[in-house]
């Protein structure tokens, strides 16, 4: 069963390689989306996929690239979408 979510990322997340490190966890459990850093200083994911490789990706945000300083996680689910990769943006 597939999952589409809506994921905001609060905390030191912009400089310290976040969307890449995002992009390759992605794609480790292949899933398909995008990430992009928002004015705020967050970090916005939209991704898609197998229920349980999307679960395991929402924990991964949770901690973050090995130079992030995670502060809060929101997660919404959002409607299916259409991507064929997971992107930076």
């Amino acid at each position: 069963m597939e999952r589409s979510v809506r994921i905001l990322v609060q905390g030191k997340v912009q400089g310290v390689y976040f969307r890449k490190h995002t992009q390759h966890q992605a794609k480790l459990h292949c899933l398909k989306g995008w990430v992009r850093n928002q004015t705020d200083g967050s970090v916005l994911i939209e991704v898609l996929g197998d229920q349980l490789a999307v679960g395991s990706f929402i924990e991964w945000c949770r901690q973050g690239s090995p130079a992030a300083d995670v502060q809060a996680v929101q997660v919404e689910d959002i409607p299916p979408f259409s991507a064929s990769e997971f992107e930076i943006r």
